[in-house]
């Protein structure tokens, strides 16, 4: 599996979350505003979490393939000019 920065207010919990549920190796980088996933982004290729706060970290993450929303909207990210990943929302 793809390495997976979380990004939102909550990125400790959904990793614990991710780790306990997930049934394979996922290894998870916890972020808790743009600011940090900017910082910590280390070439991953999944992020999960908040839109907005991915949006605004998405120039700075060249190599993400798949965004998964933690919401149902993901108007942030339809808005933001990037369009070369698959993105997925909570439905």
């Amino acid at each position: 599996m793809k390495d997976c920065l979380v990004i939102t207010e909550l990125a400790k919990e959904f990793c614990a979350e991710i780790d306990r549920l997930s049934g394979c190796r996922i290894s998870t980088r916890a972020c808790r505003s743009a600011a940090e996933a900017r910082k910590k982004y280390d070439g991953e290729t999944v992020a999960f979490g908040n839109p907005q706060m991915i949006a605004d970290a998405m120039p700075s993450m060249p190599n993400i393939e798949w965004v998964q929303s933690s919401w149902a909207g993901v108007t942030p990210l339809i808005d933001h000019d990037r369009r070369d990943y698959l993105l997925t929302g909570m439905k």
